[in-house]
């Protein structure tokens, strides 16, 4: 089984995640690992046996010595999406572009949108079939976008037989306030 760890020290720097194997183990011989002295998200990739237990150490410097993050631990089945973007948006819709990853011959993707700060996707996303400009109006939810807020998006890829990439994201977007060809048309009073 192929596992997918992201940890985020969300602006923490001098901090890393490593994967053990067994309690014996811990702070001699890892699965792997990632540690750096910047703020950016650790991202690994450990294969370990089906059904085994792993033991996963967050650790830090005594530069840092407590710090807030998220950990998010998936299964891979294919290489994941990389490189998302938002190459347009209006106040009310988005589209939304993606790449896949390194060997992936994805054709089919899911697709989650959400309020800025929302979980990961427990479920399924909405299915899409283009990784280029991929139109949104709504939220995973249903709940249509709206003018003036913030979203995030998280793709994963089909691996076919009902298997999935890890989720890839969240992306950070916002929606217009007003459409550009109104030019938001304020009315502006002086008073003295």
């Amino acid at each position: 089984t192929l596992l997918a760890i992201s940890m985020n020290p969300q602006g923490s720097t001098n901090t890393g995640v490593f994967v053990y194997g067994s309690c014996g183990s811990i702070g001699t011989t890892c699965l792997g690992g990632v540690a750096n002295a910047n703020a950016s998200i650790r991202n690994l990739t450990v294969n370990v046996g089906a059904g085994s237990t792993v033991y996963i150490v967050l650790s830090s410097t005594t530069a840092t010595p407590n710090y807030p993050y998220t950990l998010i631990v998936q299964e891979a089945n294919c290489v994941a999406p990389i490189n998302l973007s938002v190459p347009s948006f209006t106040t009310t819709s988005a589209n939304l572009s993606w790449v896949n990853g390194t060997a992936s011959i994805s054709t089919s993707w899911e697709v989650a949108v959400q309020l800025e700060g929302a979980l990961i996707p427990s479920g399924a996303g909405v299915l899409a079939v283009t990784n280029t400009n991929f139109p949104v109006t709504a939220q995973l939810d249903g709940t249509p976008l709206v003018a003036g807020t913030k979203y995030q998006y998280w793709v994963r890829a089909d691996c076919g037989n009902g298997l999935f990439s890890p989720w890839s994201g969240p992306f950070l977007f916002n929606t217009d306030v007003c459409e550009a060809v109104n030019k938001c048309n304020y009315t502006f009073v002086l008073s003295t």
